[in-house]
């Protein structure tokens, strides 16, 4: 009745009747229809469209229980089916506050999260892309070729180098260009580079083997300087040979002082040295295999021992003011045609050449010629495949050597 009398219209006076009762922790809100009234108690602020809802529920349950409404007769059991159809109303409007005030602080988070995350691999692969150009545009280091450089992760550079054991460690040339190698991952593979200074410092190597020996540079030329045995000579002037690069070894020590043979008195000592060197030379072969001009492992080792003794035999040829020179002759077996067998043989005696001069043997000594076919009398084989060597004296015939 309270209710009832509170939102009834004021015909008198024309007033429109009451939207809501308040209380200290309820407040009342009715929405009248034209034979009913529905009433919803709310706590705390009400929902701002519940008035539209309450609107449409009630006009829904005229329509749809007109007879209970006209024999309504104070029971309420008629109206028990209209439950659902209020709970529906008052769970709508009951939830979309809670859904305005909620916030989804784990999507946040993780929304955050992940910006972050992409922030982060994007600087750093702009990093990653910049050590990349980096090292592709470094400066070249003697004896060491970058080969390639790509990513690796997601802050590392992997590279693949090639390095001469005689130049800086890769870690050194990182430095020098103020690269922190922490971020490279380095694969290293060994190669021997032909460059001027990684030659130049073998050649420092080999003099440090030396106490009274040191290198002096004139321009780009190097030289060894100071003294040195006449065996401690030989030695150094093979050692320069067999180094990758060199290929005027005799130029390198010609600034050596080496002890003085006695003149006169020592003519014939010298001669007898020239000799048994010329012997020695004369009796070396080097054999190949059958229609082969290539070299065998053997073959470079005789080589480098015949290299030896036509050092030794150049400088005492010098002393003897003789003007000689080496002819090394080819010959092949009877296996092919006379042409072929022709070629092959000269192709034997140019290759021998070639390695004198690659061990720094002086071209200028040496002359290569082709015998062909060349049968050996001491056995019953159809050729020799071989290289020969000839030590010829083109001096006067004053300054001839005979045999003493």
């Amino acid at each position: 009745d309270f209710v009832g009398d509170s939102f009834a219209y004021n015909n008198a006076e024309g007033s429109q009747q009451l939207e809501s009762v308040k209380t200290a922790d309820v407040t009342l809100l009715i929405q009248r229809g034209p034979s009913l009234m529905l009433v919803a108690a709310v706590t705390g602020n009400a929902p701002a469209r519940i008035s539209e809802h309450m609107q449409i529920t009630n006009e829904n349950i005229h329509r749809l229980y007109v007879k209970q409404i006209d024999a309504f007769n104070g029971e309420t059991d008629d109206f028990s089916t209209t439950t659902p159809a209020l709970q529906e109303c008052l769970e709508a409007q009951l939830k979309q506050p809670d859904a305005k005030k909620k916030r989804p602080w784990l999507a946040l988070t993780f929304f955050t999260l992940i910006l972050a995350g992409l922030l982060l691999w994007a600087v750093m692969a702009v990093e990653q892309r910049r050590l990349i150009q980096r090292l592709q545009t470094i400066d070249n280091q003697p004896g060491i070729v970058l080969r390639s450089a790509q990513a690796n992760g997601l802050n590392k550079v992997h590279i693949s180098v090639l390095r001469d054991p005689h130049s800086l460690s890769v870690a050194a040339w990182l430095a020098q260009q103020a690269i922190d190698a922490r971020l490279v991952d380095v694969e290293e593979k060994h190669y021997i580079s032909l460059e001027l200074p990684i030659v130049q410092r073998r050649i420092e190597q080999l003099a440090s083997r030396y106490p009274t020996v040191s290198v002096a540079y004139s321009g780009q030329q190097l030289y060894l300087i100071g003294n040195v045995s006449r065996t401690q000579h030989q030695q150094i002037v093979s050692e320069l040979a067999a180094i990758p690069g060199i290929t005027d070894s005799a130029r390198i020590a010609e600034q050596l002082a080496v002890p003085k043979v006695q003149e006169l008195s020592n003519q014939l000592s010298l001669k007898a040295m020239f000799n048994w060197h010329l012997a020695n030379i004369e009796a070396s072969q080097i054999e190949f295999e059958p229609g082969s001009s290539e070299l065998t492992a053997q073959a470079r080792e005789k080589l480098n021992s015949l290299l030896e003794e036509l050092n030794s035999v150049l400088s005492i040829a010098k002393q003897l003011q003789l003007n000689i020179g080496l002819i090394i002759m080819g010959a092949s077996d009877a296996s092919g045609t006379a042409s072929f067998n022709q070629r092959l043989s000269l192709q034997r005696a140019q290759t021998v050449l070639t390695h004198l001069v690659s061990l720094g043997a002086n071209p200028d000594y040496l002359n290569a010629i082709g015998l062909g076919v060349v049968q050996l009398a001491a056995t019953n084989s159809a050729g020799a495949r071989k290289v020969m060597f000839n030590l010829v004296d083109f001096s006067s015939d004053e300054k001839r050597i005979s045999p003493p």
